[in-house]
């Protein structure tokens, strides 16, 4: 049984995103740690990823007002990381927060990340 080449069709993908999407950023609070002490924080800051990604809107009809609100995007993204809920989604028109996370994962390779984000 022959098996489908997904490594080959993430390549395309990006290929698609290189061409048509833009430069973006995800980026992540990273916690610091305490030291137990004497109590003194250290570390933390922000980890920022960059990718690429296109920023569409979503089709009215499926802006509900509870799950999807008015003016909420999606975001496809390259897949180099893993967005969670609270990131930041950083592109050309400004900065989104990452308010859901699905991810085009088939066979256990992610392709891209579709995100609803909010301003």
């Amino acid at each position: 049984m022959a098996t489908f080449d997904y490594a080959g069709l993430k390549l395309d993908v990006d290929e698609l995103l290189a061409e048509f999407g833009t430069d973006c950023q995800i980026t992540r609070s990273v916690p610091g740690t305490v030291d137990t002490v004497t109590g003194t924080p250290s570390g933390g800051g922000e980890q920022v990823t960059n990718a690429l990604g296109v920023l569409v809107s979503y089709e009215e009809k499926l802006v509900d007002g509870a799950t999807i609100m008015r003016g909420d995007r999606q975001a496809i993204v390259q897949a180099v990381i893993e967005p969670e809920f609270g990131d930041t989604f950083v592109e050309l028109g400004g900065s989104w927060s990452v308010v859901n996370v699905q991810a085009v994962n088939p066979a256990g390779l992610a392709l891209v990340y579709i995100l609803q984000v909010r301003r």
